[in-house]
């Protein structure tokens, strides 16, 4: 095409033209060795299939045509055999003939440049057209080989990829067994190792704590037995402190006792159970000496004398003593009374004033509202009066006034002013009145819980009297007891050796003669320490106990001496 389109190509020399012949040759050489290199698998020499007019994305490949059907190797050869027919016609020349005269232009030379254009043209819309329809059939049966070929290799590679993973899943088993396997063996052994470091770790520690144990243990019997000791003192002290407290509620109790009882009653009581315990006591003694004269020798006979002498020695000064204690029982009973009968008067006294002075503030608030009511009737007649009045003059004010009519009209507003100012004042002696009644009331009220209070003391009075008289006949009926119990008491002790019956031998009466010095001991010393006291507060805070530990302290008194109740 190039040799065709270009209009110097007649006067071009005829090596330029050969030499570019030798250039196109040599490429469609090329040209034929690189397709039979892409139709053998390889891709030498283009780096680009740009080059041979391809798109080197597709599959297809051109086949490229052989030399002895190829017109543009067909024309290079006419063109050379032509030059060489030339070359030897001008060797044949003169050299000056072929210096001197202007070229021709060669005939053969001429219609070689017009055939070849034609033929160029030809074989360029050939090849054009064939190279097309090769491609396109290359490119699908590349694609077709293409596509073919992946899903083999990738079914291949799958197949392959199955194979390795199901070859790596057995190896994985067998490895991770191997490994269980060898996993619970060491397990085991550590296990067994372990367990033997725990039984000798056990043993050491059960010695250890054996020894701890052993050592806490002496401590804490240590501190245990000082407890203990410690213990037993504060037991011993509470008992004695409970002893004494228990014997200083029996003596409080034998006090108040005594100090409730009537006098009256006390003496007839004191003097009858004196009486009987004398006899009583005489009698038994005169049975013991008695019995003991009879059965035993003249030192037993003088010792009876002896505590006999005692114990009538001992009665004198017990009856001085019961003397003394009656005296003292009168003298605080008549001072009890005479303060009561004085508190009583005292308090009749007030009530007396406050009665009177009661009916003396109703007289006056009476006689007050009797004046304010007589006082609010004027005020209500002069009002309507005056309400009259007030029509007349309106009735008049139709009327043209006068001189007398505006007098009358000054006076009745001074009236209507002073109507007014008193009105003030009667809603203020009401108010007055209304408190003065709310005062009353109050007094009437406080007038009634006096009297309530006072019949409440009047009960209290009696209850407190009644019950005075039946703890004079428990507490007789108990001294009576007593008495018998302790005059009744049978000997436990006896001298069985020499044949003598209980209760006549020389350590029973002893023993019995010990315990009454005793107990009256005890008695005087109680009645020295509450000389000291107040009578009132004294009997006040017996009487409290009593009603609430009368029949504890009883027992308890006579468990203390001694008696089975």
């Amino acid at each position: 095409m190039y040799l065709a389109s270009s209009p110097q190509y007649e006067e071009t020399n005829d090596e330029a033209d050969l030499d570019f012949l030798s250039v196109s040759l040599n490429q469609s050489s090329e040209d034929s060795e690189k397709w039979m290199n892409l139709k053998s698998g390889g891709n030498e020499g283009y780096e680009d299939s740009s080059e041979l007019g391809l798109d080197y994305q597709s599959p297809s490949r051109l086949s490229p045509m052989p030399p002895s059907q190829n017109p543009l190797v067909l024309l290079v050869d006419e063109i050379q055999s032509d030059l060489s027919a030339e070359s030897m016609f001008e060797s044949n020349l003169p050299s000056h003939a072929y210096k001197s005269a202007p070229k021709a232009k060669s005939p053969v030379k001429s219609k070689a440049s017009k055939k070849f254009r034609d033929d160029l043209e030809k074989w360029e819309r050939d090849e054009e057209k064939c190279l097309e329809a090769e491609s396109k059939d290359r490119l699908l049966s590349l694609s077709q080989s293409l596509l073919e070929k992946s899903q083999a290799e990738e079914k291949r590679m799958k197949e392959e990829s199955a194979k390795q993973l199901k070859e790596l899943q057995e190896t994985l088993k067998t490895d991770r067994k191997r490994q269980e396997d060898e996993i619970r063996q060491e397990n085991e052994a550590i296990l067994e190792r372990l367990k033997s470091e725990l039984k000798d770790e056990q043993a050491k520690t059960v010695q250890k704590l054996k020894a701890r144990n052993r050592k806490r243990l002496e401590q804490l019997q240590a501190e245990l037995e000082v407890e203990l000791t410690e213990e037993k003192e504060k037991l011993q002290k509470m008992k004695a402190k409970r002893q004494d407290s228990l014997m200083q509620e029996s003596r409080e109790h034998d006090f108040h006792r005594d100090t409730t009882k009537s006098f009256r009653f006390v003496r007839q009581e004191v003097e009858q159970e004196q009486k009987r315990t004398l006899e009583r006591m005489s009698e038994d003694h005169e049975k013991e000496i008695r019995i003991i004269r009879e059965k035993h020798s003249e030192d037993k006979i003088l010792l009876k004398e002896q505590l006999l002498s005692r114990f009538n020695q001992e009665k004198e000064q017990r009856e001085e003593c019961l003397a003394l204690s009656l005296q003292k029982l009168d003298f605080e009973h008549e001072a009890e009374v005479l303060k009561r009968k004085r508190e009583n008067s005292d308090k009749m006294l007030e009530l007396k004033t406050l009665s009177s002075e009661l009916e003396v503030r109703r007289d006056q608030l009476e006689s007050q509202e009797a004046a304010l009511k007589t006082r609010a009737e004027r005020l209500t007649k002069r009002m309507s009066y005056l309400e009259g009045e007030d029509k007349a003059e309106e009735r008049n004010m139709k009327s043209p006034p006068s001189q007398v009519c505006k007098e009358e009209a000054k006076r009745d507003q001074e009236e209507k002013r002073q109507l007014y100012v008193s009105g003030c004042q009667c809603d203020v002696s009401l108010d007055l009145l209304k408190k003065s009644n709310d005062e009353l009331r109050t007094c009437h009220q406080e007038r009634e819980n006096l009297v309530t209070k006072l019949d409440q003391l009047q009960r209290q009075h009696n209850t407190l009297s009644t019950r005075m008289n039946e703890f004079e006949t428990s507490s007789s009926r108990s001294d009576v007891k007593s008495s018998k119990m302790f005059n009744e008491e049978p000997s436990y002790k006896g001298d069985w050796r020499s044949g003598s019956p209980p209760g006549s031998s020389n350590v029973d009466v002893e023993h019995r003669a010990r315990r009454f010095l005793k107990l009256e001991a005890d008695r005087l010393e109680d009645l020295r320490r509450r000389e000291s006291e107040s009578p009132s507060s004294r009997f006040l805070s017996s009487w409290g106990k009593y009603r609430t530990e009368y029949a504890h302290n009883s027992m308890v008194d006579l468990n203390n001496r001694g008696y089975r109740y």
